[in-house]
């Protein structure tokens, strides 16, 4: 109720009750709700750990070759999803939780079962309109990217990248009924989760694990030449951002109404009317 109440004060316009509200309803989700930091940074680092012990398998190409989007949630995940799906040569999954589940799954008894996932998947990507591509949306696979590539050696790799303030407003605002969305409900977990954010893509970097950066503020100010160097990269033909309607699909995620506006820049900076709530983010990012 807090939440809608805060939403509801939104949208009149009264910055003061929308935040009160929203400091109070994450303050109650977070009693019950909680953000186990600790494993958290445990699974990733034995995701790292089993990269670099386990043998390689040798992969072929895969077909419909697969784009991954990844990012923090509320990078611009959705946004570029909607940009690239324009194309008539891609079809989205979605957040498709495959991936994420298969290694979840296998890595922590020493196995990768690589044949395995590429079936699995390429029985989600035979749901959707067939296309030369298939892009995948899901945030948490940014901690599989070395793996991805080694399951699927084709594939093409993006991380979205967003002030780390606005992130967490954004993530703030919004309510996650997964429970591995705990983290949102309060600021030292949002931090905590940035952290580590920021050391899987940082750990895959200096594994060579290739990858495409986009800066969501570069995305949203200058969309037509960010959108030719990501089409560049996927090996796509280029794309008017113009008309965002072309986009197929339906959103599914906490990014619907942003995603369904024109691209514009309305949510950079954002997390300045934040800062009584998130005071420690806000002030040093």
């Amino acid at each position: 109720v807090a939440m809608a109440q805060a939403h509801l004060a939104e949208k009149r316009g009264d910055t003061a009750a929308f935040l009160a509200a929203l400091g109070a309803a994450n303050a109650f989700y977070a009693k019950d709700r909680l953000y186990d930091h600790a494993a958290d940074a445990k699974a990733q680092a034995q995701v790292f750990e089993a990269f670099d012990t386990l043998p390689e398998a040798e992969t072929a190409p895969h077909t419909p070759t697969p784009f991954f989007i990844t990012g923090m949630i509320r990078s611009g995940t959705t946004l570029l999803d909607r940009l690239l799906s324009a194309s008539p040569e891609v079809s989205s999954l979605g957040e498709a939780a495959t991936v994420s589940r298969h290694f979840r799954t296998t890595l922590p008894h020493g196995t990768t079962e690589l044949a395995t996932l590429r079936s699995a998947y390429s029985a989600l990507q035979s749901l959707v309109p067939d296309a030369a591509f298939t892009l995948d949306k899901m945030p948490v696979n940014a901690l599989y990217l070395g793996w991805i590539m080694r399951a699927f050696p084709n594939a093409k790799l993006i991380v979205m990248e967003r002030d780390r303030r606005d992130v967490a407003a954004s993530a703030f605002t919004s309510y996650f009924n997964a429970g591995p969305m705990n983290f949102t409900f309060r600021e030292d977990w949002l931090m905590q989760k940035l952290d580590l954010f920021e050391a899987q893509i940082a750990g895959w970097e200096s594994r060579d694990v290739p990858f495409l950066r986009v800066s969501y503020e570069n995305l949203v100010r200058e969309p037509q030449s960010e959108l030719d160097r990501i089409t560049a990269y996927c090996g796509l033909p280029p794309l008017d951002v113009a008309d965002l309607s072309q986009a197929k699909g339906a959103i599914r995620t906490a990014s619907y109404a942003q995603a369904r506006r024109p691209v514009n820049t309305s949510s950079i900076g954002r997390w300045q009317q934040f800062e009584r709530l998130l005071p420690n983010l806000c002030k040093n990012g």
